[in-house]
């Protein structure tokens, strides 16, 4: 059951399901474009999602590998994030020191 309300709102959010949030605020400088912000927003408070470092959630940008590891990883682990979970990383290009790292590798452990 704990996994499960982090992966419905990650596929809403994926597949663009259109949930209604008409005064709905973000933490997000570019708010104003972000068009499920009620979803965005539940996958911001559970973790899921954090936005970038200059204070962006950039919603017209393509999700990188990266993304779409951590996305998974937490959703899968209810919430809490895979690192320092000792996994080992079968890429070349992805470095120890990334901040990806164990999202990439918990992910490849359960097959995604």
């Amino acid at each position: 059951k704990k996994c499960i309300r982090p992966l419905v709102l990650a596929l809403a959010l994926a597949l663009g399901l259109n949930i209604s949030a008409a005064a709905y605020t973000l933490p997000f400088r570019d708010q104003a474009s972000i068009t499920h912000k009620i979803a965005v927003s539940e996958c911001v408070e559970l973790g899921i999602l954090n936005g970038f470092p200059e204070g962006d959630f950039r919603p017209n940008n393509l999700i990188t590998r990266a993304q779409f590891c951590k996305i998974m990883a937490v959703t899968v682990n209810g919430g809490s994030s895979p690192s320092g979970s000792g996994l080992s990383n079968p890429f070349y290009d992805v470095k120890s020191s990334e901040w990806y790292r164990d999202h990439v590798a918990y992910c490849h452990s359960i097959g995604l």
